[in-house]
């Protein structure tokens, strides 16, 4: 029988899933960041491993698998350090998006997943990874830049934005067409320093569609382009 424990792990962890269909490797991969510690296991088994890591950590990902991570760092990024996760084969992410910090529960600090998905080019569809409801400073900037094959994004609740909490936060995702943000007032504060989404589209496809809060106060219109939706883009509000 599964402990409390186990099944609590389970419910907040970052899960990556092998749809490749070939044996493949997962890497956990350092930028100067401090030394990180999780837990792991395979397809919810609760055959957890335990590492701390302060260097690169490479993970054998078996073909049809997924792996569970489950941490409990306070950040895995500084403004200039960070650890980031990519596979060499294609996959997906589901579960909680803060998986690694704070055991997957609400972020406090900056920086908290700033860059953990950059340059994953195996990376095909995030749509049903948990993004956090409430944000911070720069918490996900550059989070998924550079993954060329990702189509869907995950779906961003939080209905608030604060300082570059989204900056090129999609930055060169060159099959990306469809984002859902149910952020309620105008992305990037024009005139002020906060540049909440800062060039998130830059480079993303140039067909798609983006889905708005019914709540937004802000016209798509108005913000058409790199920092706001995409150009050229279909534009729908998320009970229509």
């Amino acid at each position: 029988m599964m402990s409390m424990q186990n099944k609590d792990w389970l419910s907040r962890s970052l899960i990556i899933n092998n749809t490749s269909g070939e044996d493949g490797t997962l890497t956990i991969h350092r930028v100067g960041a401090a030394a990180i510690s999780f837990r792991y296991c395979y397809n919810g088994d609760c055959k957890w491993t335990y590492l701390t890591i302060s260097a690169n950590k490479t993970i054998t990902l078996p073909a049809n698998s997924s792996i569970y991570i489950q941490g409990d760092n306070k950040s895995t990024a500084t403004n200039s350090t960070y650890w980031k996760i990519y596979a060499n084969v294609a996959h997906t992410l589901s579960g909680l998006a803060s998986g690694l910090i704070g055991g997957g529960r609400e972020m406090s600090n900056q920086y908290a997943m700033m860059n953990l998905f950059n340059g994953d080019t195996a990376l095909t569809d995030a749509s049903e990874l948990k993004m956090p409801t409430k944000l911070t400073n720069f918490c996900c900037s550059g989070m998924f830049n550079g993954c060329t094959a990702l189509v869907k994004a995950p779906e961003l609740p939080a209905t608030s934005l604060v300082k570059q909490c989204y900056y090129r936060m999609f930055y060169s995702c060159g099959s990306l067409n469809y984002i859902k943000a149910m952020f309620t007032a105008a992305p990037v504060n024009k005139g002020s320093a906060s540049n909440q989404t800062y060039q998130w589209v830059s480079g993303v496809a140039s067909e798609g569609t983006f889905v708005m809060s019914s709540a937004a106060t802000w016209s798509a219109d108005d913000y058409t382009g790199v920092s706001g939706v995409p150009s050229g883009w279909a534009v729908a509000t998320a009970d229509s």
